[in-house]
């Protein structure tokens, strides 16, 4: 039999409804996971400028000459380069286009309506994939700057070693690691949760298929050696992502109601 719990309330007797332990914790999940949307809103506005920031340190490392980013052979030899700024332009290459998307990553998947489970979970691994090959990258370029120190101090047989090992790691990372495999994920994470979070969000994701649609570009012209399509894919992407992570940023930091099923 049920227990019913009765009080005394201004001389009138009054029954006790406990609330259901599920209902508490519903409330619970609801408001921990509205705290991971300003966490994650908080972490793609951080995101953005560090991501600028890195990208323009590149080429100011070299003077402001972009080809030398493309060019390892050039840029090893580039006897004024800043070393400390080249090796921070990439440290900070790593929270900017990789890490602090990861809350977000998490978040947006409870957002993609109409999306099932496995492709929910298919479109995150996806972009988990991107975070740990593009994260891998840049930590290896960032350590190159070293063989810019052996290269001013060695013989000419040093350079010449040291000048075609550099070339040999930065082909691996940007045109293997990056454009190749890295690319294609953040591609098929972008294009999938863009066109499925257009509900919760139509601008936050639309641009994010657009940032996909950038990227897939870049894979496309790097496979079949359209340098033309690969630099806009290349460079669109590189600006429209931080661009997207300003609003979904915002966006995120507003409460939302709707949840995808």
């Amino acid at each position: 039999m049920r227990q019913v719990n009765v009080a005394k309330f201004q001389g009138r007797s009054v029954v006790l409804v406990p609330v259901l332990p599920s209902a508490i914790n519903a409330m619970n999940k609801m408001k921990n996971f509205r705290s991971a949307e300003r966490s994650a809103g908080i972490m793609l506005l951080v995101a953005a400028p560090t991501a600028l920031i890195s990208f323009f340190l590149l080429p100011a490392a070299f003077g402001w000459d972009f080809d030398l980013l493309f060019d390892p052979f050039r840029a090893i030899a580039h006897a004024e380069a800043d070393l400390a700024m080249y090796r921070w332009g990439w440290l900070l290459d790593i929270p900017g286009y990789y890490l602090l998307a990861l809350p977000a990553m998490l978040v947006l998947r409870a957002f993609m309506n109409g999306a099932s489970p496995m492709l929910r979970d298919a479109a995150l691994l996806c972009g988990a994939g991107y975070l740990l090959i593009g994260t891998s990258g840049a930590a290896i370029l960032a350590s190159c700057t070293d063989l810019f120190t052996r290269y001013a101090e060695g013989t000419d047989e040093v350079r010449i070693a040291v000048s075609e090992l550099h070339a040999s790691i930065a082909c691996i990372v940007m045109d293997g690691l990056w454009n190749t495999i890295a690319m294609v994920l953040f591609a098929a994470w972008a294009l999938i949760t863009g066109f499925h979070i257009r509900r919760w969000s139509h601008p936050v994701g639309l641009m994010l298929a657009v940032v996909g649609a950038l990227a897939a570009l870049d894979v496309l012209g790097g496979l079949f050696h359209l340098e033309g399509l690969a630099t806009v894919g290349l460079f669109g992407y590189l600006f429209v992502f931080p661009a997207w992570c300003i609003l979904a940023g915002t966006r995120l930091l507003r409460p939302s109601r709707d949840l995808g099923a």
